[in-house]
C-alpha cells in the first residue's frame, strides 16, 4: 500500500505537502532520507523508483517544479503506485486554481515564490482519500487505473537510492567548486582593476612630465610649428599608453569568465 505521499518544490526541496500513513511504523532515518531525497531529486530523472530500504520503494514525479513522491511496499504494483501520483498531481493542479485564480497564472512561479514549508498542508486531506481508495490492489477502481497506466510504467527506470544520493553528492561539489570560482574571479578582477589604475596614473605622471620637458624644450627652440609637433608627439605617447592599459584589462576580465565556463561545462558533464 502508499504509506507517505509528499510534494516538494524541485529547486530546494522546500515541502509543500505531506502526508502520512502510521508514523509510527518507520524510522526516523527512513523519515530523513525521504526529506534527503527531496532535496536532491533535482539531479535524478524525471520520472523513476527509488529501491533499498528493504521492504519498502520510494516513486517520484517531477511536473511543473514541483517533486511529487511516494513511499510504497516493495510488493504494490508499481503501475498502480504511478497512478496514485497522477490522480495526486491533478488534485494539486485543482488545488492550485482555488488557491492562485485561473487566469493567466504561472503557478510554477508561484510556488517558487513561497516561503513556508507545509504551505498546503490542508491538500493532506485529498491525499488521504486518494490513499483509501488505492489501499486494497484487487478493487475494480486499481484494476482499471492499473491496466491504464500499463502502457508508460515499463519505461520507467528503477535504481538504487545511494546512487542519487552520490550523484547529488558529486554535484554539489562541483556548485560549491564553481561558487567559489566566482568568488576568486571577482577578486582577481579588482585586483586586476587597481594594478591598472595604479599603472594609469604612473603612466600619466610619466607623460606630464615628459610634456613638460618638451615644452620648455619648444619654448627655447622659439619656433612655434616645433612647439605644436612636441605637443603633439606627447599626446601621442599619452594614447598609446592608456590603449595599451585598457587592452591588458581587457585580458584580465576576460580569463575569468573563461575559467567560469570551463566550470559550467564541467557541472553539466558530471
Amino acid at each position: 500500500m502508499v504509506h507517505v505521499c509528499f510534494a516538494a518544490r524541485i529547486f530546494d526541496g522546500l515541502i509543500l505537502v505531506e502526508s502520512w500513513g502510521n508514523m509510527n511504523k518507520f524510522s526516523p532515518d527512513l523519515k530523513n532520507a525521504a526529506y534527503e531525497i527531496l532535496r536532491r531529486v533535482k539531479y535524478g530523472l524525471q520520472l523513476c523508483s527509488l529501491d533499498g530500504y528493504g521492504g519498502f520503494i520510494f516513486h517520484y514525479r517531477i511536473e511543473d517544479g514541483v517533486c511529487y513522491m511516494v513511499l510504497c511496499d516493495q510488493c504494490y504494483p508499481k503501475g498502480l503506485a504511478f497512478a496514485f501520483l497522477d490522480d495526486v498531481i491533478q488534485a494539486f493542479q485543482e488545488e492550485l486554481k482555488r488557491e492562485f485564480g485561473t487566469f493567466s497564472i504561472d503557478y510554477q512561479s508561484r510556488i517558487d515564490t513561497i516561503e513556508k514549508p507545509y504551505y498546503f498542508i490542508h491538500f493532506d486531506r485529498t491525499i488521504k482519500k486518494l490513499r483509501d481508495e488505492y489501499r486494497e490492489t484487487n478493487s475494480s477502481r486499481s484494476l482499471h487505473r492499473l491496466n491504464q497506466s500499463l502502457y508508460h510504467v515499463s519505461g520507467i527506470m528503477q535504481q538504487n537510492v545511494n546512487d542519487l544520493l552520490l550523484r547529488g553528492d558529486s554535484l554539489d561539489t562541483v556548485c560549491r567548486k564553481g561558487d567559489d570560482l566566482k568568488v576568486a574571479s571577482r577578486r582577481f578582477e579588482g585586483v586586476a582593476a587597481s594594478l591598472n589604475m595604479l599603472t594609469m596614473m604612473r603612466c600619466g605622471a610619466l607623460a606630464m612630465a615628459l610634456i613638460c620637458i618638451l615644452l620648455v624644450v619648444a619654448f627655447k627652440l622659439s619656433g612655434v610649428s616645433s612647439v605644436s609637433i612636441i605637443i603633439g608627439f606627447a599626446l601621442a605617447i599619452v594614447v598609446f599608453a592608456a590603449v595599451s592599459i585598457s587592452t591588458r584589462a581587457g585580458k584580465s576580465v576576460s580569463n575569468p569568465a573563461l575559467a567560469m565556463q570551463c566550470q559550467w561545462n564541467l557541472a553539466n558533464e558530471a
